[in-house]
């Protein structure tokens, strides 16, 4: 059978829904649960790290991301290997705390190596040490183990600007999708990268040996989100079927994250799009694959178009995710629609 079929990646796709992260998609945000990629499960020796004395779940958290093993991952180093300027690639995976960088406390944009304490990546101290190691958070209080104080990085007006002092840097493979995210405004819209990527829990954020119990407080898990968890990236595309008058099949994959999907090179979508009939026979399909030359915009999205299929009912949409942690692809979403 003849199949006509095109892929087009649009800025804007008028159908009737939100564009970017909003608290629909990602507002039942669960423990991330990674596919396993031969990386280890924790940072070894998590346990040391002298904030696990007083919280240990949260570091326990912060010991299963990326950002603990952004300088120990075998992958980064042996990638780092072939780079010409590797130091291009340590502000960011071994980065100095970042409310130190300026006299005003304010991150910078690019931010500076540390020398010391390699093993830990990007570590408790480069969010939360501020100047005089006084520790920042979203509150502040008294406490015996450090002195603490509130600082804007934690609150609403400034909760992205961590993350975007690395993650607006495009440097090897790593694309700044960070920019994506300041172009279009997202703040402006009440959106947050970590409203998209920590979960929000109720909980102690400390337990001190023999002392009384900490009372619950409103926090966020430091497990991140990451597309190495199928559910979390099945959020990232919408996916809407429609007829076109002159029979053409579509189907629009909405971009509902504040940037670029994907986000790194080496990673990539393959999306398989079936026409299907009445007893669920094949008639027509339509592979496309979407990687950095075809990434979908934020605030975008990604159209697939099958040729008129007479007796067609339903269209089942399969996206596979293949990531250069993996050795094979998986399937992250699976959708069958009737058409409308």
């Amino acid at each position: 059978m003849s199949l006509t079929s095109s892929f087009l990646v649009c800025g804007a796709l008028a159908l009737g829904t939100a564009w970017v992260c909003t608290e629909g998609p990602f507002e039942t945000l669960t423990t991330p649960q990674p596919v396993d990629s031969g990386r280890p499960a924790l940072l070894e020796g998590w346990e040391s790290v002298a904030c696990a004395a007083c919280h240990a779940e949260i570091t326990r958290e912060w010991a299963s991301t990326t950002h603990a093993l952004a300088w120990t991952d075998p992958r980064y180093q042996e990638a780092l290997s072939d780079m010409k300027r590797p130091e291009a690639c340590h502000g960011c995976h071994i980065p100095q705390p970042l409310h130190t960088a300026s006299p005003d406390g304010v991150p910078p944009q690019k931010p500076a190596a540390r020398s010391t304490d390699l093993h830990h990546g990007v570590s408790c101290a480069t969010c939360h040490e501020g100047p005089g190691g006084v520790i920042l958070g979203p509150r502040g209080g008294a406490t015996d183990a450090h002195a603490t104080k509130q600082d804007p990085s934690f609150l609403a007006e400034g909760a992205d600007r961590l993350c975007i002092s690395c993650h607006a840097t495009s440097v090897g493979p790593v694309l700044g999708i960070a920019k994506d995210f300041v172009d279009t405004k997202q703040r402006a819209k009440g959106l947050s990268c970590v409203g998209c990527h920590m979960q929000p829990l109720e909980r102690p954020v400390a337990a001190e040996a023999g002392k009384p119990a900490y009372p619950a407080r409103t926090t966020r898990s430091h497990a991140l989100q990451s597309p190495r968890d199928p559910s979390f990236l099945a959020r990232a595309l919408a996916i809407h079927p429609s007829q076109e008058p002159d029979g053409r099949l579509r189907v629009a994959l909405v971009n509902q994250t504040g940037h670029r999907v994907p986000g790194l090179v080496g990673r990539e979508l393959t999306v398989t799009v079936r026409a299907l009939g009445a007893k669920d026979e094949v008639l027509a399909s339509e592979v496309v694959v979407i990687d950095r030359s075809s990434a979908v915009p934020a605030e975008g999205s990604a159209v697939v178009e099958l040729a008129a299929q007479a007796g067609a009912k339903r269209l089942e949409v399969v996206v596979e995710y293949l990531g250069p942690e993996l050795e094979e692809g998986v399937v992250v979403k699976r959708e069958v629609m009737a058409l409308p």
